[in-house]
């Protein structure tokens, strides 16, 4: 919701942030799913459409000038929110374009995308 000034509030508990958590560990587990079967498949490609629009909307929310996060109770700003939504859109940037490193022979280590 905008406030008279035209700002959003975001206020995010660590409740709220905990069960968003766990959410995302479930979209990225179904996305990045090894399992071929067909319904496993499609549960894969709707997990990583959801992922893709919320990446999306992250993106539109963290390159706004008009969020004010604040702390739950709305007392003060919280780091911990932005901070959060940034770990996230990271977390899903890894799950949708995962890089693989391996070792190579000479005991270094190789990345392959």
């Amino acid at each position: 919701k905008e406030n008279a000034e035209g700002r959003v509030e975001m206020k995010l508990a660590s409740t709220r942030r905990n069960l968003q958590r766990a959410y995302l560990q479930r979209l990225s587990s179904f996305a990045l799913s090894s399992d071929s079967s067909a319904a496993m498949g499609d549960m894969s490609a709707v997990a990583r459409m959801k992922l893709v629009e919320l990446a999306n909307e992250l993106d539109q929310i963290l390159a706004s000038d008009r969020v004010d996060y604040k702390s739950a109770k709305g007392r003060g700003d919280d780091a911990y929110a932005k901070a959060f939504l940034l770990d996230v859109r990271e977390k899903i940037k890894l799950t949708l374009d995962p890089v693989q490193t391996t070792g190579d022979s000479s005991g270094g280590i190789v990345i392959s995308f």
